[in-house]
Order: structure tokens, then C-alpha cells, then sequence
């Protein structure tokens, strides 16, 4: 019996999902492909400039590691054609490859470590050079290790100011994460907050006020 087949198949990708940033070297590409004769179909998967071809069953999620190489904005699709040579390509998705963690430092006017501060607040600003930026996370810890705070910004920022505290030592910490989750967690600092001035009087064998003495010096005890 022959069979005159002129219907291409219809093919829908799921992974991954346009403009994918990951940190990964292995990429997952997962598709369905559907065809009105055919059992399985021969598809090949393009990334840039390197080709895998593999079998794809019909009607089902059909799923391939590809190996591809760290870069911005690469391309990937799928074809697939049937035993009558009839074929489909997908769209061309867009993905990232991005292995390289975020740079981040302290900047200017976060407390340095083991300090003091006369104040109820802590202000921790970062710098941090990253083209895929994905998140910033502020940690406040008290002095025994619990979680005091935290302040989470998927907007760019470099600052978090936590206000309101009580007097005490505190542990503080910042982590940008980029866009393909690639974290660089800053080292924690220490800082002791105190409001309260120092009690303090004059003791024996200090002048009284508006005092005359016949000697030559000034005994100051407090």
C-alpha cells in the first residue's frame, strides 16, 4: 500500500524558553513534535554553529542535553522531518550562557569591621560589576546569629539602609546573584551600635568649682 504524504509536522519547543540566562554548560532542549503518519521522526537540534541530530517520537515531549559553550545571546532551534521528507523548524530561541560570577566589594560609608557607631541605623552600600544582574540581598544578623533582617531588590541598587535598631552588635552581609544564578556572597562585618552616653563625675581630689589653690598644679580625678 502507498501512501502520498505532503503534510509537514508541527513542532512546539519548551525548552528553553526565550532569552534563558543560565549558568550551565549543558543545555536542555525539550520539544514535541506531531505528525499525521509517522511513528518517530529525525530532528536536528542547532545551537550556533554545531548541529546534533537524534529521534524524536511522535506526539510526545522528546528532551536533549546539548553542550554549548559560555556566551551572550546564542541561538538554538529545532527540525524535524518525517519519513516523506516533509519538515519543520521552530522558532529560534534566544539563550545565555553566563559562568561567571558577580564582582562585589563593600563601597563607602559601610560600617568597617568591628566598629562603633552612635547611631540606631546601619547603612551597607555595595559596588559590584555585573552585565546579567539578577538580584542584591542585604542579611542583618544579631550578635548570636539569628536572622534579624533581610532586604531583597531585583531592581539595580547598591544600598540598604536598617533602621529602627536597638542598641547592640550586629552582623551584616550583602549577595548579588546574576540573572543565571551565579551568586557572590560578601563577607560579614560586625558593628556595635550605642546610643547611650558614658555616667560620669568628678571624684575626690578634684578642685571644686571656683576653688583657689597655693600650688602649681591641676589634680583632675573622675
Amino acid at each position: 500500500q502507498v501512501f502520498s504524504d505532503t503534510q509537514a509536522p508541527t513542532i512546539t519547543v519548551s525548552l528553553p524558553a526565550n532569552n534563558t540566562n543560565q549558568s550551565s554548560t549543558s543545555l536542555n532542549v525539550s520539544w514535541t513534535v506531531s505528525d499525521n503518519l509517522d511513528t518517530a521522526l529525525d530532528c536536528n537540534i542547532t545551537t550556533g554553529n554545531t548541529n546534533k541530530t537524534t529521534t524524536a517520537a511522535n506526539g510526545t515531549l522528546n528532551s536533549t542535553l546539548v553542550t554549548v559553550s559560555a556566551g551572550d545571546r546564542q541561538p538554538v532551534n529545532v527540525t524535524c522531518w518525517d519519513d516523506a521528507l516533509n519538515n519543520v523548524r521552530s522558532p529560534t530561541y534566544i539563550f545565555t550562557i553566563d559562568t561567571t560570577a558577580p564582582v562585589v566589594a563593600y563601597a563607602g560609608a559601610s560600617p568597617e569591621d568591628n566598629s562603633n557607631r552612635s547611631i540606631n541605623s546601619i547603612f551597607v552600600n555595595v559596588s559590584y560589576n555585573e552585565t546579567n544582574y539578577g538580584s542584591i540581598i542585604f542579611y542583618l544578623y544579631n550578635s548570636n546569629g539569628a536572622l534579624n533582617s533581610v532586604n531583597s531588590y531585583t531592581s539595580s541598587t547598591n544600598f540598604s539602609n536598617f533602621t529602627g535598631l536597638a542598641q547592640g552588635t550586629y552582623i551584616f552581609s550583602a549577595t548579588v546573584n546574576d540573572s543565571a544564578n551565579n551568586p557572590t556572597a560578601l563577607a560579614n562585618r560586625t558593628v556595635t551600635l550605642d546610643t547611650t552616653a558614658p555616667v560620669i563625675s568628678y571624684a575626690g581630689a578634684t578642685p571644686s568649682d571656683l576653688t583657689n589653690r597655693s600650688i602649681n598644679s591641676i589634680f583632675v580625678n573622675v
